[in-house]
C-alpha cells in the first residue's frame, strides 16, 4: 500500500500513537516473517516444509481458511 499502517487506520501523523502503532506492526511482521522462514528449514521434503508453514500460519492467524503458497502454482 506504500503508506504507514497508522495512516490506513487514520491515526494522527506524527503522534505518539501513530509511532507506537507503526512500531508494533513492524515488530509483529518481522517476527511473523522469521517464523515462516524458520518453519520449513528442518523439513526433509517440500510437502513437509509446506505443512510446517501452514502450522505457523494457523498459529499466527487463526482461521478456518487454508492459505496457499502462490509460488507452488508455478
Amino acid at each position: 500500500m506504500h503508506c504507514r499502517p497508522s495512516a490506513v487506520y487514520g491515526l494522527v501523523p506524527g503522534s505518539f500513537e501513530a509511532y507506537a502503532f507503526d512500531s508494533a506492526v513492524v515488530r509483529w511482521g518481522t517476527a511473523f516473517e522469521a517464523a515462516l522462514s524458520d518453519a520449513g528449514t528442518e523439513a526433509k521434503t517440500t510437502q513437509a516444509a509446506e505443512a510446517a508453514r501452514q502450522r505457523v500460519l494457523r498459529r499466527w492467524l487463526p482461521s478456518e481458511r487454508r492459505y496457499a503458497d502462490p509460488r507452488a502454482a508455478r
